[in-house]
C-alpha cells in the first residue's frame, strides 16, 4: 500500500467549503472553494500543478484560475453535474454556477440566483446553512428553521416548509428522491417526505450524547452511498451517532471520535468501507472497516453472500471493527471541509491553507 503524501499550501483565505471538480474519465485536478470572514467573499476555481519554482519539499501547488465575488459567507457547495454547482451563503442566497471547460481561465459564470429562500419574521434575510442535491432537486435549510425543495429544471421552489424546525437547522442530506434528513441545534434529526404534502416529519431521531442532561447539536450528517438506510451524524461534542433507518427507534451505534465539534462527515463515494471526519480542533480522520469477520454471541463467522453486516451497525462491537487513522492533526484551527475522489483528497482550514493528500490510504 502506498504512503499518503501531504501537500500544504497557504492561500491567505479562510475556506469554509471545498469540493473537487468532477471529471468523467480521469482523476480530478481542479477544485472549487468558497471562503468566509472577509469583507468581500468569493468562489474560486483552483488547479493543482507541479511545483517547479522552489526546492522546497512541496510537490504540488494550487493556482487560482477563476474567481467570482459573492455576498455573505459561503456555507455550502454541491455539484449538480460535471459542469454546474450550487453555492449557499449566509445572506440566504443559493447561486448556480457553470464551469466553461472550453476556457482555461476565467471560466466561472453565475447562471442563476435563488433569492429569499430563507427569511426571519419581518422579511429579514436568514443564513442558508446547508444544501443537498439529488438529481434535479435541491434541499436547502437555514437558521430560520425552514426547509426548501428547489427544482433546477424550472428554477423554482417546489415546496417550502416554514416551520420544519423551531430552531436553526444546521445540516441537510437528500438521501433519495423521497427522504430528506435535517439536523438541528437541539440534537434532533428529522426525516421529511419530499413527495408528500405533509409538513410534519415522518420520523424524529435524537443524537446520542455522553451527558444526557444536555443537547448535542447535529453539526454534520451523511448516508451510506449504497446502503442508504445507514446514516451517520457528526455532533457538537465530537461524537458519531449511527442510525439504521429500518429500525429508527434507537441509535445503532455511538462512537466517541473527536474532542471538538465535527464540521463534516462523509463516506468515500466509491469505497464506502472508508469514512472521513473533520473537526473544529484541526483534525482529519479516516475510519476504516478493517475486517469482514464479525463476532456475534461469542462466535466468529463470515457473512454469507446474501447477508450484509455493516460494522457501523454493530453497537458496542463497532469499536472493535472500525479503526481510525489521523490524516491531519494538531492544526489548532478548524478544518472546515474536505472532498475525496479516488485516492485524492483536498481539505481546507481556518489557518488560511488548503491541503492536498495524494495516495489517501
Amino acid at each position: 500500500m502506498s504512503t499518503a503524501k501531504l501537500n500544504a499550501s497557504v492561500i491567505s483565505e479562510k475556506v469554509s467549503k471545498i469540493r473537487w471538480i468532477p471529471e468523467q474519465y480521469s482523476a480530478p485536478q481542479s477544485f472549487v472553494t468558497g471562503n468566509w470572514d472577509f469583507g468581500s467573499n468569493n468562489v474560486r476555481i483552483w488547479t493543482y500543478t507541479h511545483n517547479d519554482l522552489t526546492d522546497e519539499d512541496v510537490e504540488y501547488v494550487p493556482k487560482s484560475t477563476a474567481k467570482v465575488n459573492i455576498a455573505g459567507d459561503v456555507t455550502g457547495i454541491e455539484f449538480v453535474n460535471l459542469d454546474n454547482f450550487l453555492v449557499s451563503s449566509s445572506n440566504g442566497l443559493v447561486n448556480l454556477f457553470n464551469i466553461n471547460r472550453d476556457l482555461a481561465a476565467n471560466n466561472l459564470v453565475q447562471k442563476h440566483a435563488f433569492k429569499g429562500l430563507h427569511k426571519f419574521h419581518g422579511e429579514t434575510l436568514a443564513p442558508c446553512t446547508d444544501l443537498s442535491v439529488c438529481g434535479h432537486s435541491v434541499a436547502t435549510v437555514g437558521e430560520d428553521g425552514r426547509l426548501n425543495i428547489v427544482n433546477l429544471n424550472g428554477m423554482n421552489v417546489m415546496r417550502s416548509i416554514g416551520d420544519a424546525d423551531s430552531c436553526s437547522i444546521i445540516c441537510v442530506d437528500f438521501i433519495n428522491q423521497k427522504e430528506i434528513l435535517t439536523g438541528n441545534r437541539m440534537g434532533l434529526i428529522k426525516i421529511f417526505d419530499s413527495l408528500s404534502d405533509q409538513k410534519q416529519p415522518t420520523t424524529t431521531l435524537m443524537a446520542s450524547c455522553e451527558n444526557d442532561k444536555i443537547s448535542n447539536a447535529v453539526s454534520a450528517i451523511t448516508h451510506h452511498p449504497n446502503q442508504t438506510h445507514i446514516v451517520l451524524s457528526g455532533c457538537e461534542e465530537g461524537s458519531i451517532t449511527v442510525w439504521d433507518l429500518r429500525q429508527p427507534e434507537y441509535p445503532a451505534s455511538y462512537v466517541s471520535a473527536h474532542d471538538t465539534a465535527i464540521t463534516e462527515i462523509a463516506f468515500h463515494p466509491t469505497e464506502p468501507v472508508k469514512v472521513y471526519t473533520a473537526s473544529e480542533g484541526g483534525e482529519l480522520y479516516q475510519w476504516l472497516n478493517n475486517s469482514n469477520e464479525f463476532t456475534i454471541d461469542g462466535m466468529d463467522r463470515q457473512p454469507s453472500q446474501t447477508e450484509t453486516i455493516n460494522p457501523w451497525l454493530s453497537g458496542e462491537r463497532t469499536k472493535n471493527t472500525i479503526s481510525w487513522t489521523p490524516l491531519i492533526s494538531g492544526l489548532h484551527k478548524s478544518i472546515n471541509s474536505f472532498s475525496v475522489c479516488g485516492a485524492k483528497m483536498v481539505c481546507s482550514s481556518d489557518n488560511e491553507a488548503v491541503y492536498f493528500i495524494d495516495n489517501c490510504i
